[in-house]
């Protein structure tokens, strides 16, 4: 899911790791831990992937295609003035069709 330096960029809770074993687990726990004490204002970087924040029923999301794409921060899906794009504007710049079936998958 995008490797370690991904992941560890990601707002993610630990709860959605069950599959993990302990000692990735631990790791992941000690660097969350860190992120925390050392908090900044990440702004329009937040990533999308693996946020605790963002859930579909009730998980985490993660569109592979997005991610292969370039697509990994909210500051991906802003124009030049900061506003969201349009679907159309989204379409036209990724060449990623946004569809119900992308959040469903």
């Amino acid at each position: 899911m995008g490797g370690l330096n991904f992941l560890l960029r990601c707002n993610y809770d630990m709860k959605y790791f069950n599959d993990l074993p302990v000692f990735y687990k631990k790791i992941l726990q000690f660097f969350n831990d860190l992120r925390i004490l050392h908090v900044y204002d990440q702004q329009q970087d937040i990533i999308l992937f693996n946020n605790k924040e963002i859930l579909v029923d009730g998980k985490p999301i993660f569109f592979s295609e997005w991610f292969k794409k370039g697509i990994i921060s909210i500051k991906d899906l802003l124009n030049e003035n900061g506003n969201f794009l349009t679907f159309d504007e989204f379409s036209l710049n990724t060449r990623v069709k946004p569809t119900f079936y992308n959040i469903i998958k």
